[in-house]
């Protein structure tokens, strides 16, 4: 069966009109515009019966997805004969048996499961099939604006729970991250310890494995690791308040476009009140990724000093 669109359709029926009415005035029994259907979909059939009981015309099916509000419309050819008010159509390479009684033609048709389903199509003209056809689109337009508030009020209830779980880590690295200028501090007066162990033990000619220790502190250890904890966090919290401002963003604009029904605004409200408020932890997680990465960088050098001299010492 295949598509077409809604203006070629509806160019097609119109044409079809005119040949039908043309035989109806001669006197064939089924020849006419039929329409049907139900609260989803509108049907229109359109035959043209000949004198000598064939039948030629076309099918035109528009129906409306419930769950999405999706409209497709789809024509095909109908050919096919007629004995009396019994009609045998051909209708996509299948047999559809149709009886034509007074100003009604019943399909019986093949529905999902296999079952028999009567369509019944009553004689009409073009303009209420297309009436119905735009009943089906007004049907659309309010499932598609529900479907988008229902998603838009989902969405915003993901985004503030992520902002909550956000701000809950923030507040739980603060902390770490400014612990980490204390480790610097440390590591590096420990390794002014073992050069001052060093020199004593150079001065008193008694090589020890201090200048190991410090090269290890040094090349390879708990400094890097504290880099590394620094990075993972300065970036986490980058890309996590990137993807929070775009979503922001996105949700802010469906809100202008879909506002007017309570559900929807209530939860463009819940939105606004979370991003209005500033987290002081949020606020200030920038700048003390700056200080530890400042102190880092001083206390590197510091230790790189101290291992330098211990070298010189052995």
């Amino acid at each position: 069966m295949g598509g077409a669109s809604m203006g070629t359709t509806k160019t097609m029926l119109k044409g079809f009109g005119l040949v039908a009415a043309a035989i109806v005035a001669s006197g064939a029994s089924s020849t006419g515009t039929y329409v049907g259907g139900d609260a989803s979909s509108a049907i229109l059939l359109q035959v043209v019966e000949t004198g000598e009981g064939r039948i030629q015309g076309g099918l035109t099916i528009t129906t409306m997805d419930k769950p999405s509000g999706r409209i497709r419309a789809e024509s095909l050819p109908v050919n096919g004969v007629s004995d009396k008010d019994q009609l045998s159509l051909q209708l996509n390479g299948r047999t559809v048996v149709a009886t034509a009684r007074g100003s009604v033609i019943t399909l019986n048709l093949i529905a999902t499961g296999g079952s028999l389903a009567n369509v019944s199509l009553t004689r009409a003209p073009v303009s209420e099939f297309e009436r119905r056809v735009q009943a089906l689109q007004k049907q659309s337009d309010a499932v598609v604006v529900r479907n988008k508030r229902e998603k838009l009020t989902k969405d915003i209830d993901a985004l503030v729970r992520k902002v909550e779980a956000f701000r809950a880590k923030v507040h739980n690295d603060l902390p770490r991250l400014r612990s980490l200028p204390d480790k610097y501090e440390a590591l590096t007066t420990r390794m002014q310890q073992g050069l001052e162990r060093e020199r004593v033990a150079a001065s008193q000619s008694a090589r020890s494995q201090i200048s190991f220790e410090l090269s290890v502190l040094v090349d390879s250890g708990p400094m890097e690791e504290t880099e590394r904890t620094v990075s993972f966090l300065k970036r986490s919290f980058e890309d996590a308040s990137k993807a929070h401002r775009a979503d922001f963003d996105a949700l802010k604009r469906d809100c202008s476009s879909l506002r007017g029904e309570p559900l929807v605004d209530s939860a463009c409200q819940k939105l606004l009140r979370v991003t209005a408020v500033e987290d002081p932890d949020v606020r200030g997680f920038p700048d003390a990724v700056s200080f530890v990465e400042e102190q880092y960088a001083a206390e590197k050098i510091k230790q790189k000093r101290i291992a330098e001299e211990a070298k010189m010492l052995e």
